[in-house]
């Protein structure tokens, strides 16, 4: 509807203006023409010219502007007239039939006016037996030019002298002729300033409307092809630009089932020249595969492992957590805001489909940490209940065995309660200045003995009280956030290895005159790294980066991190981390410095 009213409008508007230049162009040309013959209607008026060569011109006027050309006296009677009929060109015209009835066509002879058909051609003189009385007459006569455009009525325009007023036979009623729509020009004679006559100019507008309705005809031909070419094009963008749409609403509604490896084609030519449709998924628990937003290819392992990952999603969440990686190549440009939303739908069924795969490993992971150490319990129990082990050494072995299983058990469901507690909003900070070396020292003397059994060693690079200012903190959480990143960097860590927990000032990230500065924690260790595709996905919940090595020495569950995030953010800071394979990792996290504190400088 709007593409019709877009080309209908101006269609409309156009063919008017142009049929309002055509009737305007014939009007300056009538009262052109008019003007010319004036000095021969005036010769005429006077007496200097016969009636022959006053209607050859007359005629001549009237076949080259295709106009009637009457001449009146200054009392409105016609005394000279173009000899044609009011026919014109092809076609049923109007005709004046008049005088003798010779010539062309079917024009009748009776004295007066009288209809005719086809092309008339007959003497003409006998009108000046006729009295024009028209209001526009009189102002000819009344020496000013006249243009009007109206229909041509006889009834109106023209009157009976009484018989016997004017040599010739009686003549009959006024006809009721048909009223046609003309141009009528009005021109008038002067002698000097006196006005002894006038031209009076009748041209059939039928022609001019019919060139003007032939054009109307070509309007609305184009406006019909450009119609229907920019209905099939339109139809085929929107096609084009719903089509992703159309996909996520799909994808939606198989996410919506649990299926949550579906992906959307961004550009669907592409799509249905590789796929043949819109989407590609494969498989459940198997791998599988899918041509992401910028085209690049992604697929997951049997084990839930992302072999190649989206790099636009991969590069985001870096950027999002403060990481970096080699082999993240920036995409370009987005090209529309459906591919930004196809975009961020992808995206979103990613982390979606990751989150979903880390949960049902987390729930194996889970029941094995679980299972294993009851059945050792079990075993360890039933062995003392049947009284198997007679060996005091052997039963207090056992006995600690069983302890040490059940701190496990402990921690792991201390953990999983930490991290709903704090995700769920309902743990509360008990920020407080607070002296980060007490923390730090507080924390090494707990792992020492850990990593001396592990053969690691820990060097202490904290500065002191008067070096570092105090940190606005929940003392408590922080501690809990050391724990966990010392105990990850002893997990990693081989025998021979040194972990590094150093601390220094950095600027506020969002600098201000009355902004304090912050201070961030580095925690530095000597193992294997951790690899790029990984690095912007370990602080989510549920994920662990050798999953294998976890289950093999039953130690972690994937929610170490994810706590360590929750609550340094919890308090206003940030966490990063820095890895090289083969090179060690740095975690970090920065604490707002306490603003009252007095020492605000860097070491």
């Amino acid at each position: 509807m709007v593409i019709v009213v877009a080309l209908g409008i101006p269609a409309l508007a156009l063919s008017q203006l142009i049929q309002g230049y055509f009737l305007a162009a014939k009007e300056r040309e009538l009262v052109t023409k008019g003007k010319e013959i004036a000095g021969v209607a005036s010769d005429f008026l006077e007496g200097k010219a016969d009636e022959a060569t006053t209607g050859r011109i007359l005629d001549a006027l009237d076949s080259f502007v295709n106009a009637r050309v009457w001449v009146i006296d200054r009392t409105g009677l016609i005394v000279a007239a173009s000899r044609r009929g009011m026919g014109m060109g092809m076609g049923i015209g109007m005709g004046i039939g008049m005088g003798m009835g010779t010539g062309m066509g079917t024009g009748t002879g009776a004295d007066g006016i009288r209809m005719g058909r086809g092309m008339g051609y007959g003497h003409g003189w006998r009108l000046r037996e006729v009295r024009l009385v028209d209001e526009d007459v009189q102002r000819v006569l009344a020496g000013e030019v006249v243009v009007r455009r109206a229909r041509l009525s006889w009834a109106k325009m023209t009157r009976r002298m009484e018989p016997g007023s004017a040599p010739g036979p009686a003549p009959e009623p006024a006809p009721v002729a048909e009223e046609q729509q003309v141009i009528t020009v009005g021109i008038p004679v002067q002698r000097g300033p006196e006005v002894i006559g006038g031209i009076i100019l009748h041209s059939p507008v039928r022609v001019i409307m019919a060139a003007a309705n032939q054009l109307r005809r070509y309007i609305l031909y184009a406006g019909l092809a450009a119609l229907a070419v920019s209905l099939l094009l339109g139809y085929s963008i929107s096609r084009r630009i719903s089509l992703p749409i159309r996909q996520m609403s799909e994808a939606a509604a198989r996410m919506a089932r649990g299926d949550f490896k579906t992906r959307v084609e961004v550009d669907p030519a592409r799509a249905r020249a590789r796929t043949g449709t819109g989407t590609r998924t494969r498989g459940t628990r198997g791998a599988w595969g899918t041509w992401g937003i910028w085209g690049t290819w992604s697929a997951r392992g049997r084990r839930g492992r992302v072999e190649g990952r989206d790099d636009a999603a991969r590069d985001d969440a870096a950027r999002r957590h403060g990481s970096t990686g080699p082999g993240d190549v920036s995409p370009g440009g987005v090209g529309d805001e459906i591919t930004e939303l196809a975009r961020s739908f992808n995206h979103m069924a990613e982390q979606l489909d990751r989150i979903e795969e880390n949960r049902r490993e987390f729930v194996a992971n889970v029941s094995h940490e679980l299972r294993s150490p009851l059945t050792a319990i079990r075993g360890f129990v039933q062995a003392l209940v049947d009284g198997t082990v007679e060996d005091e050494v052997q039963r207090q072995k056992y006995l600690r065995l069983i302890r040490d299983e059940a701190i496990r058990m402990n921690r792991l469901l201390s953990d999983l309660l930490d991290l709903s507690r704090i995700e769920s909003g309902k743990v509360r900070m008990e920020l407080a200045p607070v002296n980060l070396k007490e923390i730090t020292d507080s924390t090494l003397a707990r792992a020492a003995m850990r990593a001396a059994n592990a053969g690691i060693t820990i060097e202490d690079r904290v500065p002191g009280p008067g070096d570092l200012p105090p940190v606005l903190v929940d003392g408590d959480r922080i501690e809990q956030v050391l724990t966990n990143l010392i105990d990850n960097a002893i997990h990693a860590t081989p025998p021979g290895g040194r972990i590094t927990l150093s601390a220094e000032v950095v600027p506020s990230p969002k600098p201000q005159a009355a902004s304090a500065p912050y201070v961030r924690v580095s925690v530095r260790d000597t193992g294997k790294g951790i690899p790029a595709e990984d690095l912007p996905f370990i602080w989510e919940r549920f994920y662990k980066v050798d999953k294998a090595r976890s289950r093999a020495e039953g130690v972690g569950t994937g929610i170490g991190l994810a706590i360590v995030k929750q609550i340094v953010e919890a308090h206003g800071g940030e966490v990063g981390v820095e890895s090289e394979v083969g090179r060690g990792s740095k975690f970090w996290f920065t604490l707002r410095a306490h603003a009252g504190s007095a020492q605000l400088a860097g070491p």
